[in-house]
């Protein structure tokens, strides 16, 4: 089965944010139509962006959020909506290194609780000053699952697999270490036309 080692980058799409994931446990509702992804082409590896020193929100405009997304997540069909969680989990992953939250918050729904942890958990850690190093993840995406649901939203679930991370003071001591882990995540998210949106992200229970 085709995997591929992802590590985060801003405008690229990797996989999730493991610690806001990791400790989410609800998940979303809805009829599930399921679907098998068909993606026209292999994942590639990305490089990881250098870490900024806190968060840089910027002033965005639609065109800058659409010219952001990868061409495979403007579309409404399953391999859309997988590319899109990937970028998603990619943007959530990557405000630990970079601290600019405004692409994230940008497709992000209001009521989306993954997406206000991760938002708050990158102000906090941009507080303290704390700077994270790993977190490699792997994900199968010939392996992601759902699709289109009753309601006219789109769910996907990713099966991804963790590297061990570590989080730094700011005089380079260790504050945490989050071991590594496998799970899958799911991603639910509507389309709005041009676009998707984010509603929500939990964790699947594969007991």
């Amino acid at each position: 089965m085709p995997r591929v080692l992802v590590t985060s980058a801003r405008r690229a799409g990797a996989v999730v944010a493991a610690v806001a994931l990791l400790t989410l446990t609800a998940c979303t509702g809805g009829g599930t139509t399921t679907a098998t992804p068909t993606p026209d082409e292999s994942p590639t590896a990305v490089v990881t962006e250098s870490p900024s020193a806190s968060p840089t929100p910027t002033a965005l405009t639609e065109e800058d959020v659409l010219a952001a997304l990868p061409e495979a997540a403007k579309s409404e069909s399953f391999d859309g909506a997988v590319a899109f969680s990937a970028f998603m989990a990619g943007e959530s992953q990557a405000l630990a290194r970079t601290g600019d939250t405004s692409l994230f918050a940008y497709l992000s729904d209001a009521g989306c609780q993954f997406c206000l942890s991760v938002l708050e958990r990158a102000e906090e850690d941009a507080r303290l000053g704390l700077t994270m190093a790993g977190g490699e993840l792997e994900f199968d995406v010939w392996g992601a699952g759902q699709g289109l649901q009753t309601d006219g939203t789109w769910v996907v679930d990713l099966p991804i697999e963790i590297a061990a991370m570590t989080y730094f003071e700011p005089d380079g001591t260790v504050a945490s270490e989050v071991p590594a882990d496998s799970l899958v995540g799911r991603f639910h998210m509507e389309w709005g036309g041009e676009r998707f949106s984010l509603l929500e992200v939990a964790t699947v229970d594969e007991n």
